[in-house]
């Protein structure tokens, strides 16, 4: 990945605790989003495109875990307060939650 990158993902994962075991429902994601550009993540439905998406807000259900690498700016985001995230990314990039 390159310093360009307003976002860089390393070695991203997220899992569901279910009756006693993990379950991987992310495994090992690495995406660099670059300055400028637009990015479009795609797949079937129940693919982990929402998990992905929540996982990185920190935004995951009481029985999920994620870990990785998730930098902004070069700033480490992953594992921050959501007043961190807040602070760092909802500022200047806007979610758009969809509806079912």
């Amino acid at each position: 990945m390159t310093e360009k990158n307003v976002l860089e993902i390393s070695d991203f994962n997220v899992d569901f605790w279910v009756d006693g075991v993990w379950y991987p429902a992310v495994i090992d994601m690495n995406l660099g989003l670059a300055a400028g550009k637009v990015t479009a993540i795609v797949g079937e439905s129940g693919s982990g495109k929402s998990t992905t998406a929540l996982g990185l807000m920190s935004l995951l259900a009481s029985n999920a875990r994620s870990n990785g690498s998730v930098k902004v700016r070069a700033k480490r985001c992953l594992m921050q307060s959501h007043l961190y995230y807040n602070a760092i990314v909802a500022e200047r990039s806007p979610t758009f939650f969809k509806s079912r």
